[in-house]
């Protein structure tokens, strides 16, 4: 059965009952999509409440047993959830991969070509309760950009309409922008990490060195570039990227542009840096404040940029450390917290001789890859999984495998045999 059919089902599973509990795999993707629905559901006076699990296990699952007649949505989590334990509950999954049949409705990036995201698939169930929730296609946008799936170069699979409907209905406007965002000028330079610019992020008496050749005070807020500027430097760091040979991707990051919510409850803010905040939020481990800046919550917003700015500066020490790491093919270290981030980025700034990044954390490996080409990640990572019994999650450029990091890349090492 197509997306379409399943959403127009998840929507009246959705709002037949009184209560619907939202049930969110800690994923920044997965937030969006949360807080897309919770934004739905609150328009059609829907009761809800959302909690957070990163899986949905028999001991998760028996606190939902004592309420049999509520809706149970189950974002990002039917890939490994018992969905025997909640079976008596009207249900609806919403995945990344097809899954075991379990629920009454379910949709999943697998069944569009190009995939999709889990906020994507969110903005499918929204609009089947009402063609006027389109204007929270934003969230779906920054779902996309929390899982780098605007990468590279633009959106494909289902956001790729999705934004070509937002622009068309005056939703969002697209403004040219360079991925650089902080209180000062040599700030934003320094703390460039997606991409990472060798030579400039991270060093700040270089990045003033930049900004003074083009007669730039260094301490002057962002406000004070003008296009001119803007081009100046795009021409420069880009340079700087062919220059450390970095991946086409790489390009692509440093010009992402602003996706200006024009209606709807992002309204005057720019979907990319809420997916880049709930990215940061969720790195944290903060989900509820993830959630917060996906709602579009002022408050929350600013405390997510607090957070990133302290944030991106150990990630672009990171980058830094790996970059020699990268080009020799040797696996990375980094904590849990940011071995993801640390191997997307890096995957779309340096140019591995593998094709790929590893990432090596006390609880898992995390392998990324710049581009879409080639086979996904995801299958081979499926076999290291199942020849270990370990757990996995990922897509087409990224996965995440749980368990003992040695035993993981002994394996992972296999596959290229």
């Amino acid at each position: 059965m197509s997306n379409g059919e399943e959403a127009r089902k998840a929507a009246a599973v959705i709002l037949d009952p009184e209560y619907v509990r939202l049930v969110v795999r800690q994923d920044a993707d997965a937030a969006c999509a949360a807080a897309l629905l919770g934004h739905a559901l609150r328009r059609e006076k829907v009761d809800f409440h959302v909690t957070w699990h990163e899986r949905l296990d028999k001991a998760a699952a028996a606190r939902f047993v004592h309420t049999p007649h509520d809706a149970l949505v189950l974002i990002g989590l039917g890939e490994d959830a018992d969905l025997a334990a909640v079976a008596g509950h009207p249900l609806v999954t919403l995945d990344r991969h097809a899954v075991p049949a379990g629920g009454r409705a379910h949709l999943s990036g697998d069944a569009v070509e190009g995939g999709a995201s889990l906020a994507a698939l969110a903005c499918d169930v929204a609009t089947a309760m009402l063609k006027s929730h389109r204007d929270l296609a934003p969230l779906a946008l920054a779902g996309a950009t929390a899982s780098w799936r605007d990468l590279p170069g633009h959106y494909t699979g289902r956001e790729r309409d999705l934004v070509t409907h937002a622009v068309d209905s005056e939703v969002i406007a697209n403004e040219p922008a360079l991925a650089l965002s902080g209180p000062t000028l040599t700030n934003a330079l320094t703390r460039l990490e997606a991409p990472y610019v060798s030579g400039i992020s991270g060093v700040a008496r270089n990045a003033k060195k930049l900004l003074r050749a083009f007669h730039l005070p260094p301490e002057a807020p962002m406000s004070h570039l003008q296009r001119e500027h803007y081009e100046q430097l795009g021409s420069y760091l880009s340079l700087r990227l062919l220059q450390q040979d970095a991946p086409d991707a790489a390009l692509d990051a440093l010009f992402r542009p602003i996706r200006r919510v024009q209606k709807g409850p992002l309204s005057g803010l720019d979907a990319v840096q809420i997916g880049r905040l709930t990215e940061a939020c969720g790195a944290a481990g903060q989900w509820a404040l993830a959630y917060a800046v996906a709602w579009g919550d002022a408050v929350a917003i600013t405390k997510a940029k607090e957070l990133e700015g302290t944030w991106r500066p150990q990630l672009v020490d990171a980058l830094r450390r790996s970059e020699a790491d990268v080009e020799q093919a040797t696996a990375l270290s980094a904590t849990p917290e940011l071995a993801l981030p640390l191997a997307r980025r890096a995957a779309v700034s340096f140019t591995s001789p593998r094709g790929e990044v590893v990432v090596r954390a006390s609880d898992r490996l995390v392998i990324a890859r710049g581009h879409a080409e080639g086979t996904p990640l995801l299958p081979r990572a499926s076999q290291v999984a199942a020849k270990l019994g370990a757990r996995c999650q990922g897509d087409e450029r990224h996965a995440v495998l749980f368990g003992a990091p040695d035993a993981l890349l002994a394996a992972w090492e296999e596959t290229r045999a």
